[in-house]
């Protein structure tokens, strides 16, 4: 399981902030859109603003969790390990890695 954050920004940029930020995951420039576009984060008010949620996806992409707001107002870690752990039981995959 990996943590990616994605962005708007250039590679450059994104690199600087997550630095700057602490944070210990990758940083995507989605430039094109196409990501955000695909997943429905996209602000209606701003389109140069993606919205902050969270996707445990699946090795196809799919979405199987999905945490609304998750980045600045969504729910405890704790809270999104246990669903984590929720989800791979009834996938069969088990804890392992954690």
């Amino acid at each position: 399981m990996s943590i990616v954050g994605i962005g708007f920004a250039d590679p450059a940029t994104n690199t600087a902030w997550a630095a700057a930020q602490g944070y210990g995951f990758e940083l995507w420039t989605d430039d094109e859109r196409s990501l955000v576009t695909a997943y429905d984060a996209v602000a209606d008010w701003d389109p140069d603003a993606p919205l902050r949620h969270a996707y445990l996806l699946d090795d196809q992409g799919r979405a199987v969790l999905f945490f609304e707001g998750a980045v600045s107002l969504g729910p405890a870690a704790a809270d999104v390990l246990q669903d984590v752990r929720r989800w791979r039981a009834a996938a069969g995959e088990g804890t392992a890695g954690e």
